[in-house]
């Protein structure tokens, strides 16, 4: 995820009251899905590992732009 989001995000869920519980599960549980999916890439890349670098780019656009886009629908 994006740095900046990924610092950002806890401000939405305070504002909204998120338990911290909730907030925590929610967050470790998209942590884990976005690294499991760049472990599985390497994995699996081997030596051509930098090929994803290609991808992260265009992984991050869109889920930043979901992100927002829900956030202004919501």
């Amino acid at each position: 995820m994006i740095p900046i989001f990924r610092s950002l995000i806890s401000i939405p869920a305070g504002v909204e009251k998120m338990s911290i519980v909730t907030f925590t599960l929610l967050t470790t549980a998209g942590s884990l899905i976005w690294n499991t999916i760049f472990v599985l890439a390497g994995f699996y890349l081997g030596e051509r590992w930098t090929e994803v670098e290609a991808y992260t780019g265009v992984f991050q656009k869109l889920s930043s732009s979901l992100s927002w886009a829900s956030s202004l629908g919501g």
